[in-house]
C-alpha cells in the first residue's frame, strides 16, 4: 500500500494541447498545458489517501500483535475490508471522472490501480498462514 501512495493510478493526456489529468492516491493532478504548473485538487481524492494510509497503520500495529493471533486475524479481516473501500472509491472516482474530463480522449490505469490488489493477496495470505498457526496451537494444547 505504500507504493500506492506514490504510484499513478490512472491519467489522461490529450497530444494535441498537452493537457493532462492524473490520479494519484492523494489528489487529481491537472496540468493544464505543457509546461504549466501543475494544479492539485485533494478533495474527494485525499480520502482513498487516507485510507490507504489506515491500512498502512493497520498492518503495523498487527504484526507487532504477534503473541495475539485471534487479535491478528481480526485487523486482517478489518483490513481486507479497507482494501475493498479503497478498490470502490477508485472505481468510482475513475468512472465519474472519466466524462468530465477530456472526455474525447482514452484514460490509461497505471501501476498504482493494481496496488491494492496485489495488497489484497498478501492480505489473505497472511490470514490463511495466522489461521494455521493457531490452529496448530490449539491442536497441541489439546493433546495436553
Amino acid at each position: 500500500m505504500a507504493a500506492f501512495l506514490a504510484l499513478p493510478i490512472w491519467g489522461k493526456m490529450d497530444t494535441d494541447s498537452g493537457e493532462v489529468y492524473e490520479i494519484k492516491a492523494l489528489a487529481l493532478v491537472h496540468i493544464p498545458s505543457e509546461g504549466a504548473e501543475p494544479i492539485l485538487r485533494y478533495t474527494p481524492f485525499a480520502i482513498v489517501g487516507g485510507v490507504a494510509v489506515l491500512i498502512i497503520l493497520v498492518t503495523l500495529f498487527s504484526i507487532f500483535k504477534y503473541k495475539n493471533r485471534v487479535l491478528q486475524m481480526q485487523l486482517g479481516m478489518v483490513n481486507s475490508i479497507l482494501i475493498l473501500v479503497v478498490l470502490g472509491l477508485l472505481m468510482w472516482e475513475i468512472f465519474t471522472g472519466q466524462n468530465e474530463w477530456l472526455p474525447l480522449v482514452a484514460g490509461s490505469f497505471g501501476a498504482g490501480l493494481f496496488m491494492p490488489a496485489v495488497a489484497m493477496v498478501f492480505n489473505r495470505m497472511a490470514i490463511r498462514s495466522i489461521k494455521k498457526d493457531e490452529d496448530l496451537v490449539r491442536s497441541v494444547d489439546r493433546i495436553r
